[in-house]
């Protein structure tokens, strides 16, 4: 994770905690008080498990239920429903989302991001939350600074270990995602370009004092 990515989330929690007079009553993994067994790896997205993650939660994920956990401006961009009932997909920053998940415990998933216009400005970032739903309940995973450099189908993982009421492992009934937009994230210098660009500014501050000998 990137430093500003760090940064980013960081805020999140911090905001979280001073703006939400309820914030000790929110189940979150970075506080400890997430129940039922969940954890960031339950969500994999591009090969990296979630940055936080909310729940056990009775009921239907919503996008106001969301604006209380890691702050607001999230919109619905795309929902699988495995029951076969309508999908939804919309378009958000530019971009068609689409999501596609099996009927089952784990597995893989994709989305689908594309450009209709074509319109969208890349490189392009978002926060973005991920719902399981499984039976009565669900849980939200938080992804921070996911930036995409183009269109394309990029491919993750989930596992539902939360149970239903008759205390089985309930199948996916859906997967939500939900998105807003935000900064690219500003890659930092890997430390050999460091190294040669401090090498570069001693040879010039001694090309210069040499020039300017009698």
């Amino acid at each position: 994770m990137h430093t500003t990515r760090f940064s980013s989330f960081a805020a999140l929690l911090f905001l979280s905690a001073v703006c939400s007079p309820s914030a000790q009553a929110v189940p979150l993994c970075s506080n400890g008080t997430a129940t039922e067994g969940i954890s960031t790896g339950n969500l994999v997205f591009r090969g990296v498990a979630a940055d936080d993650c909310y729940g056990v939660i009775a009921g239907n994920d919503t996008t106001s239920a969301l604006s209380g956990v890691w702050g607001g401006g999230w919109t619905q961009v795309a929902r699988d429903n495995t029951d076969g009932s309508p999908d939804v997909s919309v378009n958000f920053g530019g971009l068609n989302w689409v999501l596609n998940a099996p009927d089952a415990t784990s597995g893989n998933w994709s989305l689908i991001l594309t450009d209709p216009a074509p319109a969208a400005s890349f490189p392009l970032a978002f926060d973005l939350v991920g719902v399981l739903k499984g039976g009565s309940e669900f849980a939200a995973y938080l992804f921070t600074q996911e930036s995409f450099a183009d269109i394309g189908t990029f491919d993750g993982s989930f596992q539902i270990v939360f149970a239903n009421g008759g205390g089985q492992t309930p199948s996916l009934s859906h997967l939500t995602l939900y998105a807003r937009t935000t900064d690219v994230p500003t890659r930092l210098p890997e430390p050999g370009a460091l190294g040669l660009a401090s090498l570069a500014l001693v040879l010039a501050a001694s090309t210069a004092r040499l020039r300017r000998r009698p």
